[in-house]
């Protein structure tokens, strides 16, 4: 099994477009099953791969897009071997040319984690070229499914619903939820938290929502809530910071991921009110 991604490093928060890909990863080795990880990162960062068969690849520029020689000559080496090829999104360097490459098999199944690149609508700002790649993209992943080789995997049912594709195509709802962090489930353990909010200090992620929480819960000391951001300027954080000071809010700003999922396993209830 071979799974293609531009990126998988895990966001600080819940959700983000390479969690479920990374908790599927992580299912499948629980379970035995031989596979291997071919992604990219920026080479300003430092590499973070530590697991046996999981190959990072190095992107000099153009890192939005996975842009390795070296990643597709690796994806290109594996060809006749995989039986089944995963691909986190769309319309990247590594994963145009996976689902470029695998149009040509017969055998292997295609799992595609579209990401929103299939909805209607999409192109509709693009310039004539990227709308030419787009569409290219769109009859190679028509062809392999026509071959009944193709499973695609929506994070939500409003994605499906605006997908270009049919919606009698093969496919599944698989939200970004990172489930290695739900396994244990002793209800009994001691929570800290009562609620914990984690992600950006921005619009898309409700803050909005996240404020509304906090007006409701106003002045009563007895619930315990955690709020972790993952960036926010300095004004910003004083300015809230004193606007809910009478809350019991333990914050926090840009902690490591392990100490953010130790939080998360402390609180009784996640309050996940992102918009995207």
């Amino acid at each position: 099994w071979l799974f293609v991604s531009t990126h998988t490093s895990p966001t600080r928060g819940f959700g983000g477009p390479s969690v479920s890909f990374r908790s599927l990863i992580s299912q499948i080795s629980r379970r035995g099953k031989i596979y291997e990880l071919i992604t990219t990162y920026p080479y300003y960062k430092q590499n973070p791969g530590k697991i046996k068969n999981e190959y990072y690849y190095k992107t000099f520029i153009f890192h939005k897009i996975g842009f390795s020689i070296k990643a597709l000559f690796s994806i290109i080496c594996r060809y006749r071997n995989t039986k089944v090829v995963f691909i986190n999104g769309l319309t990247t360097f590594i994963n145009f040319n996976t689902i470029f490459l695998f149009s040509f098999s017969s055998n292997t199944k295609v799992i595609i984690f579209p990401r929103g690149g299939l909805e209607y609508g999409r192109t509709n700002s693009w310039n004539i070229l990227k709308k030419f790649f787009f569409n290219f993209q769109l009859r190679l992943i028509k062809n392999i499914n026509n071959s009944n080789r193709l499973m695609v995997v929506f994070a939500t049912q409003s994605e499906l619903s605006k997908s270009t594709l049919l919606s009698s195509n093969n496919n599944c709802i698989l939200p970004n939820i990172n489930s290695d962090l739900f396994i244990d489930k002793n209800i009994n353990e001691s929570r800290k938290f009562d609620l914990i909010y984690v992600g950006r200090f921005s619009p898309e992620k409700g803050i909005d929502r996240l404020e509304n929480i906090l007006k409701l819960i106003n002045k009563n000391p007895v619930i315990s809530i955690c709020v972790v951001f993952d960036s926010i300027s300095p004004i910003d954080f004083k300015i809230l910071k004193s606007k809910y000071k009478s809350l019991n809010i333990h914050w926090h700003v840009g902690v490591a991921n392990d100490e953010v999922h130790k939080m998360m396993r402390s609180s009784k209830y996640l309050f996940f009110p992102s918009y995207v």
